[in-house]
């Protein structure tokens, strides 16, 4: 099994591991911290408008993430900087460079969604939030996540918010059979929280990925697509 991990210097790595993701709230979020289906797709739109690396609009409750997804040539394009291709060493939620998402949709079984955090704190910017998924309470309150691409609004079931080491190539984007069903196993085998959610080597997945207070270690969420 290959193993495949974003091409950082030691340095970036370093910094990688102390520092996150951030970006400002569009106003026509809601208190509950989801937009409307109607301004999430003006605001996709608008954000393609300006920046055709625009690949969707990313949406998870309790974890102040609505925000675009950018997707560049190598996995190092958006990293350092924001939104409007100034330096940040926040950097923007980006798809894998290897992902297509054409105007029929996704086309891979497993799309990945990268995002920086400030090592286990689940208060920090980006996607630091996101491990307030290993509290059951939590996650049973914001089951899916939402992704509104060009092609319209996808929905998707958490089924595990686990701790990964680079060594598992969990970001293939088209695994074989084999592969795919060992990672789905090793991601509800090990994930903080019984989702009770099933998966199987069927469905598409989509993995949100970002790092720990472990240079070796990834965090993710990995959610399968509502039919």
């Amino acid at each position: 099994m290959k193993i495949k991990i974003l091409p950082l210097a030691a340095a970036a790595l370093l910094l990688l591991s102390l520092v996150g993701c951030g970006a400002g709230q569009d106003s026509s979020v809601s208190s509950s911290g989801r937009s409307s289906q109607h301004s999430v797709s003006r605001q996709l739109r608008r954000a393609r408008e300006k920046n055709s690396d625009v690949m969707g609009w990313l949406t998870v409750d309790g974890c102040e993430i609505d925000n675009p997804v950018f997707q560049g040539e190598d996995n190092e394009e958006y990293l350092r900087v924001d939104e409007e291709g100034n330096s940040d060493v926040w950097g923007c939620y980006f798809m894998d460079c290897e992902n297509t998402a054409g105007a029929g949709g996704l086309q891979d079984s497993v799309t990945i969604i990268y995002g920086h955090s400030l090592e286990d704190e689940a208060d920090s910017e980006k996607f630091s939030k996101l491990k307030r998924y290993k509290d059951a309470s939590f996650a049973r309150r914001h089951p899916e996540i939402s992704l509104e691409l060009m092609s319209g609004q996808t929905q998707w079931q958490i089924f595990s918010a686990c701790d990964v080491p680079v060594s598992l190539d969990y970001i293939d984007p088209n695994p074989s059979q084999k592969d795919l069903e060992f990672t789905l196993d090793f991601l509800t085998r090990y994930s903080y929280v019984d989702f009770g959610t099933s998966v199987g080597r069927q469905d598409r997945i989509l993995i949100l990925s970002t790092c720990t207070s472990d240079e070796s270690i990834r965090y993710v969420i990995a959610a399968r697509l509502k039919q």
